[in-house]
């Protein structure tokens, strides 16, 4: 009777160690994409003007902390906008923008929209020609 519950045991001990392994290389996968995505809106924001400050004492740290993370959120100081992004985790910073570098950040990122779109809308199915002659309803208007 024991020889069926160790090979039991074994056997929901490999199942628990392969799902814990997928699930570490999953959480990995979705790390990466975020921290991908993250450096980008911050490549976006320095391009666009904002300026990049370092949270390099416990203070600013904890302070930092406080705000809405990996969001732009606009602030008024001495009747002016200023338009602030807080991480605490990728760069351990806070990147402070005008009003017209935040409108240089949209315009950016509408241009980096556009641009991701066409590259996948106009790229081409690998090496699968079109099959015209199965779509005989079909016609174009370029004809």
């Amino acid at each position: 009777m024991r020889a069926p519950i160790f090979v039991l045991a074994n056997t929901s001990a490999k199942k628990v160690t392969v799902i814990i392994t997928v699930l570490g290389i999953t959480l990995a996968g979705c790390a990466s994409m975020r921290t991908k995505k993250v450096i980008k809106t911050e490549d976006l924001l320095t391009k666009a003007g904002f300026q990049m400050r370092l949270a390099d004492i416990p203070e600013k740290l904890a302070h930092l902390k406080t705000l809405p993370q990996r969001k732009i959120v606009r602030h008024q100081r001495n009747g002016n906008f200023r338009y602030v992004y807080a991480d605490t985790t990728s760069c351990k910073c806070l990147y402070i923008g005008d009003r017209d570098a935040y409108q240089s950040y949209q315009s950016l990122l509408l241009e980096k929209v556009v641009a991701d779109h066409q590259h996948v809308s106009t790229e081409p199915y690998g090496n699968v020609p079109m099959d015209w002659e199965l779509w005989t309803d079909f016609t174009p208007v370029w004809d």
